[in-house]
């Protein structure tokens, strides 16, 4: 049997002819589904980002609305409380002078 040298086989392709081999232009039909694909692809995206936009829009009025309602509600609490102090500082005065009353009442006894 005859021995062959590694150096005299010919080299094996190059990986690029290979590659090359295989490689055919794009038809123009499956250039323009690539196309559409991609613009489905970023249309659906900026769908969603409208959709975000659209939910923020929703929950900021909400806030807004929830602190409005809280401000109020501050509000009538406060007005709440001054008629109760009012209430307070007169039901005291009512208690002082029937107090005193009744100091005029235990004096004029004593007398």
């Amino acid at each position: 049997m005859e021995e062959q040298n590694i150096a005299d086989e010919a080299p094996p392709p190059a990986l690029a002819d290979k590659v090359k081999a295989h490689l055919l232009p794009f038809e123009q039909k499956s250039h323009d589904l690539l196309l559409a694909s991609i613009d489905q692809v970023a249309q659906h995206f900026v769908e969603q980002l409208e959709q975000l936009r659209a939910n923020t829009r929703s929950v900021e009025q909400m806030v807004l609305e929830a602190c409005a309602k809280a401000r109020d509600d501050v509000t009538r609490l406060h007005l709440a409380g001054a008629g109760v102090m009012r209430f307070v500082e007169h039901g005291n005065a009512v208690c002082q002078s029937i107090a005193d009353e009744v100091d005029q009442i235990m004096l004029g006894q004593a007398a």
